[in-house]
């Protein structure tokens, strides 16, 4: 039970990381398929700027 129980934590962490990094940048998501390769998801830092007209 307690392997169980990692899991579930881990993907609590995964979606926390998620959140807290969308509010600052892109999220994209891969495919969930049988051939995963290890990436929970890949983001693109942003910042906005002001430009004059």
């Amino acid at each position: 039970m307690g392997h169980l129980k990692n899991t579930r934590i881990g993907w609590e962490n995964e979606r926390l990381a998620e959140f807290l990094l969308s509010r600052i940048s892109f999220i994209a998501n891969p495919a969930k398929t049988s051939d995963d390769v290890g990436t929970d998801f890949i983001c693109t830092l942003f910042r906005q700027e002001r430009k004059n007209n």
